[in-house]
């Protein structure tokens, strides 16, 4: 039986302008980006910025987490990046 969750954490606007630039950035290098998406995970109360590239099973998640780590540093000082505990990478 289906569950209601009511989400009471807002997906901010901060959020998903950060997760669409890392997102531009990953795609300059390279990084295969097939899908992003921001995910609700309601046993943590927090969103996770989900990331897919066959990267991740051809290289490692710590190969892919590096290229994300070396994208969000190329940010201008004013922008704001996705914080490292927010995301997560799949194949």
């Amino acid at each position: 039986m289906a569950k209601d969750i009511l989400v009471t954490e807002i997906l901010s606007e901060n959020m998903t302008k950060s997760g669409a630039e890392l997102i531009r950035r990953l795609d300059n290098s390279n990084s295969e980006v097939k899908t992003a998406l921001w995910l609700y995970f309601p046993e943590e109360k927090n969103w996770k910025l989900i990331i897919a590239s066959p990267l991740v099973g051809k290289n490692g998640p710590k190969a892919f987490y590096k290229r994300i780590i070396d994208s969000n540093n190329e940010a201008n000082e004013e922008e704001y990046v996705v914080s490292r505990n927010k995301i997560e990478e799949t194949k």
